[in-house]
């Protein structure tokens, strides 16, 4: 006669409940794994446009420095950071970079002293209360922002 092995529990079904507890255990634990590695990609996505917005006012200062100290006028061409179109914000204008845009420095003088002029041909000429030696890029969610700069621009 053949005898047959029994298992040690005394509940049928044991198993399977202790296995589906220990899957969603785990699915539990990839979640939230999953959602930091999800939060980690956007912050590095963030931190990267923060780093060209870093890189497009140091040119914007090195365009407006050269104009300035050798006393000519500079043309740059912006362009938009591969899809994201941003706003660089002065004092006294507000320039939309959506498509390749032309800025003018152009060293110009008057009562209150020597400054930059910005110019180009999208130019919202707004009041902002930014000072004259500083420059804002604004890309809708988050502004980075050059603050004292070397000379005075409006």
């Amino acid at each position: 006669m053949i005898k047959m092995l029994q298992l040690p529990f005394n509940k049928k079904g044991q198993v399977s409940f202790d296995f589906i507890i220990a899957m969603l255990f785990l699915l539990l634990i990839f979640a939230f794994m999953g959602q930091n590695v999800l939060n980690m990609a956007k912050s590095f996505r963030d931190s990267e446009t923060a780093e060209h917005a870093h890189a497009i006012l140091d040119s914007f200062e090195n365009y407006a420095i050269m104009a300035y100290s050798k006393d000519v006028t500079v043309n740059a061409t912006f362009e938009p950071i591969g899809n994201l179109n941003y706003t660089i914000m002065l004092s006294n204008k507000s320039i939309s970079v959506n498509s390749s845009t032309n800025i003018i420095f152009q060293p110009e003088t008057d009562a209150n002293g020597d400054y930059v002029s910005i110019k180009c041909n999208n130019v919202d000429n707004s009041v902002n209360t930014i000072p004259l030696n500083a420059v804002r890029i604004s890309f809708g969610d988050f502004t980075v922002s050059k603050d004292e700069m070397e000379v005075n621009i409006r």
